[in-house]
C-alpha cells in the first residue's frame, strides 16, 4: 500500500484556529449578556452541570462573535476553512450549519441553472430535488445498484452512470452519493473518468478534466476527480468516512 500525503494523517496542520479562538473566548472570565441563557454555566441546572461538567457551558457560545467569526481577516473561522480546503484537496471549503441541505441547494443552483439537464442518483437526498426545484434544472435519474439479499441500495456503478450520460448527452453535471446511508462507497474516481470519456465523445469534445488517479487511503473526492462535494458531520458514523457527501461531477458546456 502506498502511503498518501494527506495532511489530515501526517501532522501537517498542527493548529486549530477556530477551536483555539473558542477556548480563549470561553475561558476569559467576562460577564455574558448574550445567548445562551445559562451565561456560560451559572444559569444551568446543577444536575446537568454535574453530568456534563462546567467547561461544556463555558464553551457554549453563539455565532458571529468578534475575534472568532468576525473581525480582521483572516478570522479564525476563515483560517479554519482554509485548512479544511487544504486537507480535502479542494479549491475552497465552506462550513455549513443546520445540515447539508443548503449545500445541496447551492450545488444545484451553481451547476443546474434554469432548463439545464443533469444526471441525478435516484436515491439522492430530498434536498437535491428541492435544489433542482429552486434552480429550474431538469433531472435525468440513474438508479443505484440494489442488493436483493440485504434489501438495500448501494452506490451508482460506473456502467449505470455511463448509460445515463449516453442517454442524456446535454447533461452538464452528475450528482452521485458516496458513501450511502448504509456505508457503501461508490467508485468516484471511476465515475469521474466515465464523465470525461463521455464528454470526449461529444462533438467538440476533449474539454473535460484530466483523469485523476485511483484514491488511496485517506484521499478525498476532489482528489479523485469530483468537482464538488460535502459532508454531514452531525450524522457521523463509526468509520473513516461520513454520511451523504453528494458528489457533483461537472461537465463542460459548449
Amino acid at each position: 500500500m502506498t502511503e498518501t500525503a494527506d495532511p489530515r494523517f501526517h501532522g501537517e496542520q498542527p493548529t486549530a484556529p477556530y477551536l483555539d479562538a473558542v477556548v480563549a473566548h470561553g475561558f476569559r472570565g467576562t460577564t455574558r449578556f448574550n445567548v445562551p441563557g445559562h451565561k456560560g454555566g451559572p444559569g444551568a441546572d446543577s444536575g446537568l452541570r454535574h453530568a456534563l461538567g462546567d467547561d461544556v457551558f463555558a464553551l457554549d457560545l453563539p455565532q458571529d462573535l468578534e475575534g472568532i467569526d468576525l473581525g480582521a481577516a483572516p478570522t479564525p473561522y476563515e483560517r479554519a476553512e482554509q485548512l479544511a480546503a487544504e486537507a480535502y484537496g479542494a479549491g475552497r471549503t465552506w462550513f455549513l450549519t443546520n445540515g447539508a441541505t443548503q449545500g445541496n441547494h447551492a450545488l444545484c443552483l451553481a451547476l443546474a441553472p434554469l432548463g439545464a439537464e443533469v444526471v441525478v442518483q435516484r436515491n439522492s437526498h430530498a434536498s437535491v430535488v428541492d435544489g433542482l426545484v429552486l434552480s429550474g434544472g431538469r433531472p435525468s435519474f440513474v438508479a443505484p445498484a440494489y442488493d436483493e439479499g440485504l434489501g438495500m441500495a448501494h452506490g451508482v456503478t460506473t456502467e449505470a452512470l455511463a448509460q445515463a450520460l449516453a442517454a442524456a448527452p446535454e447533461a452538464r453535471a452528475a450528482f452521485i452519493v458516496s458513501p450511502t446511508y448504509y456505508g457503501m462507497a461508490a467508485d468516484v474516481a471511476g465515475c469521474a473518468r466515465v464523465d470525461e470519456d463521455e464528454d470526449r465523445r461529444r462533438p467538440g469534445g476533449g474539454r473535460g478534466r484530466q483523469p485523476r488517479p485511483e484514491p488511496a487511503v485517506g484521499e478525498d473526492r476532489q482528489q479523485v476527480g469530483a468537482s464538488g462535494g460535502q459532508r454531514r458531520w452531525h450524522d457521523r458514523q463509526a468509520r473513516d468516512d461520513v454520511v451523504e457527501p453528494h458528489q457533483a461531477i461537472r461537465r463542460p458546456v459548449s
